[in-house]
């Protein structure tokens, strides 16, 4: 695998599969099968389950107590900030759900991992998010009515659970996305309902037709061929916005290579403040220990400390710790990708995203870009050594297809808005189907497909993330 100036990560192109051999690993019966290529939301249409009707009152939402990893900033909130307007219009995500339910279910979601829930998709005709759960209707039933979501969330069942499917697909492909007769995995991406895995090979073992060796697991599997990803600037220096030396997301970070900062957080347990971002930045070759903010080595940020752990999985999210990071406030630059088109904006909260659903980009090479789809949850995505696979990724398409993210704009926020500030989805991770013409700066690889890593993530490894309330 290859970097270039900017770390980067890309996925894949999904061409119409040919007949080939699939040897089993065991006598079980299971249907492995091939098809032409389709997309994650287009499986999920195919497998959805028997709504179950839910008959029961709902809560009054402010009753529900704040989640403890949303920490409110006791620190030196710059004026810029703390007299922002509303969040220009263009850079927002209209027709999502209410900003309300998507805050709520991501709350229930981690506080009530016994739903099991497998992911979520946007009714956006009956104005409703469908909940994909392993637990019984009475048990879903009973935590929608707990968090006031009982007429806004439809429960529909699930055969797996998210963190049952991730295990799932560890079986199948291993740690380093290698099948047992040789062939290379590109991802593997689940249906809503937890009924199948849509697996992606290298395409260069399509002509070779070597028989695939495939361990067998419990949803089906659909395997066809695929190119494959390549792990995926703001130059904001403190001080040039303000009169103070604070720092936002959605800024240039580099040590050797360049990424983007994501949010400020901390461990719940000790409060010490922290960056999340991609983890797969510090993971290319030749990036130091040492991660500056902006182009220069003036402004020092932290060091990067270590993957975050969930119980289950390996998600794209790493923090970082130092003195920098003391002087990070919870805002986030909105706009070009050059500091004179940018505006800043506090950030709220965080929030859950559905299949069907919009987010927006915050990437320091690329700007601010809105209008991305949610096509697919879930996925398992292999970027090759030395970063290997990550769990759990959605992934988006713009949808007038331009180009989104590219080269350097990983670690980025993933983002919600209606105006009044902005809630945090994710960390942007990488990018597939790559050669269109980028957004922002030029002279990278860029693409409308765009994957992040969900912040849900974060909050079940222990963090959470500073907001202005």
């Amino acid at each position: 695998m290859s970097y270039a100036s900017s770390t980067r990560q890309l996925g894949v192109q999904r061409p119409e599969a040919n007949s080939l051999k699939v040897e089993k690993m065991t006598n079980r019966s299971r249907h492995t099968r091939l098809r032409r290529r389709m997309s994650l939301a287009a499986v999920a249409v195919a497998t959805v389950c028997l709504v179950v009707p839910v008959a029961t009152t709902a809560t009054a939402a402010d009753a529900v107590p704040a989640p403890d990893y949303l920490i409110p900033y006791d620190g030196n909130i710059p004026a810029e900030l703390a007299e922002a307007g509303p969040v220009p219009e263009k850079f927002q995500t209209p027709g999502n759900a209410d900003q309300r339910v998507l805050q709520l279910l991501a709350q229930a979601q981690v506080e009530h991992p016994e739903l099991g829930v497998a992911g979520t998709e946007w009714d956006a005709e009956n104005q409703r998010t469908l909940l994909y759960a392993t637990a019984s209707s009475a048990d879903v039933a009973a935590v929608l009515s707990q968090y006031g979501l009982t007429d806004d969330v439809e429960h529909r069942e699930a055969a797996y659970s998210r963190e049952e499917m991730t295990t799932q697909i560890e079986s199948l492909i291993g740690d380093e996305g290698i099948l047992p007769s040789g062939q290379a995995v590109v991802s593997a991406a689940p249906a809503l309902d937890g009924s199948s895995i849509e697996l992606t090979i290298d395409e260069e073992y399509e002509s070779s037709r070597m028989a695939l060796t495939v361990p067998d697991v419990g949803p089906d599997v659909h395997i066809n061929y695929g190119e494959p990803y390549v792990a995926s600037v703001r130059d904001h220096t403190p001080g040039t916005t303000s009169t103070t030396s604070m720092r936002y997301s959605g800024a240039l970070m580099q040590s050797g290579y360049g990424c983007t900062t994501g949010f400020r957080g901390a461990r719940v347990s000790d409060s010490r403040p922290a960056m999340l971002s991609a983890d797969h930045c510090q993971l290319a070759p030749n990036s130091g220990p040492g991660w500056y903010y902006g182009s220069s080595t003036a402004h020092p940020l932290g060091v990067e400390q270590g993957t975050v752990v969930p119980p289950t999985g390996r998600p794209d999210m790493a923090s970082w710790t130092g003195t920098g990071i003391f002087e990070m406030v919870p805002g986030i630059l909105i706009g070009s990708h050059v500091v004179p088109g940018v505006t800043v904006h506090p950030i709220k909260g965080a929030v859950t995203t559905s299949v069907g659903s919009r987010v927006c980009y915050s990437g320091a090479f690329s700007g601010t870009m809105c209008g991305n789809i949610v096509t697919g949850v879930g996925l398992t995505v292999c970027y090759g050594a030395p970063v290997g696979c990550y769990n759990n990724l959605t992934v988006t398409k713009h949808e007038f297809g331009t180009s989104a993210a590219g080269q350097g704009d990983s670690g980025g926020p993933a983002y919600v808005s209606t105006g009044a500030g902005i809630y945090g989805a994710g960390f942007i991770s990488g990018i597939r189907n790559t050669g269109q013409a980028c957004t922002g700066d030029t002279g990278r690889q860029c693409s409308s497909e765009v994957l992040y890593a969900p912040i849900i993530d974060l909050f079940d490894s222990g963090f959470g993330i500073s907001i202005i309330p």
